[in-house]
């Protein structure tokens, strides 16, 4: 609701106050034009409190989401190329079984079928630990992304295709969450995120 107040005719004079439908008080002048000025004025000044909170609060994000990201630098101790075509996706190296994999929107974009995310799923699970954790982050219902002037593809599926693949590929699904797409943007379509923590059965 606005609400200003100015100096105008008589309050009993038709033409002084009005009661428009938002519900706020608008004085109208003598000629009964409104005071356009003063609710912009005011309307800026909302505005202006409202962008440098919103500054503030991604300063703080910002400033966050750096000290997060120097942690996992720092503890990060090899970064090596792999190939998901491989059965052993590190081919040649030959590493210990990991303790945990974190997967973000990956499988969604180079999976032209779902039997090649189920199949990427099993080479991830090889390189797993028993009882060693995947994180999986995906979009639902999506069938493109944009790059550049560039729309490529992306697979479309569903929360219930998620948890069979996963079972197939021998995890347990230890939490899940899917969030509704938030953002509007023609770069994509999805329609929701999927968050999925999950262990390898042991």
């Amino acid at each position: 609701m606005v609400e200003t107040y100015q100096k105008g005719r008589r309050a009993d004079d038709s033409s002084a106050v009005q009661t428009g439908q938002t519900g706020g008080k608008l004085v109208l002048n003598a000629e009964g034009q409104s005071q356009k000025q003063t609710i912009s004025m005011k309307s800026q000044g909302k505005a202006q409190n409202e962008k440098t909170r919103r500054n503030l609060v991604h300063n703080h994000d910002s400033e966050n989401f750096q000290k997060k990201e120097e942690k996992v630098r720092s503890a990060a101790q090899h970064v090596m190329k792999f190939d998901l075509e491989k059965e052993n996706i590190i081919e040649p190296m030959v590493l210990p079984k990991a303790d945990a994999i974190i997967s973000a929107l990956l499988l969604d974009m180079i999976s032209k079928e779902k039997e090649d995310y189920v199949k990427y799923l099993r080479r991830f699970s090889k390189l797993l630990k028993p009882g060693g954790h995947f994180i999986l982050i995906g979009d639902l219902e999506t069938t493109y992304y944009t790059v550049g002037k560039d729309k490529l593809h992306a697979m479309n599926y569903d929360e219930d295709f998620v948890r069979k693949g996963l079972d197939e590929a021998g995890f347990v699904i230890d939490r899940c969450e899917v969030k509704e797409r938030a953002a509007v943007s023609d770069l994509t379509d999805y329609k929701h995120v999927m968050f999925i923590v999950a262990h390898k059965k042991m």
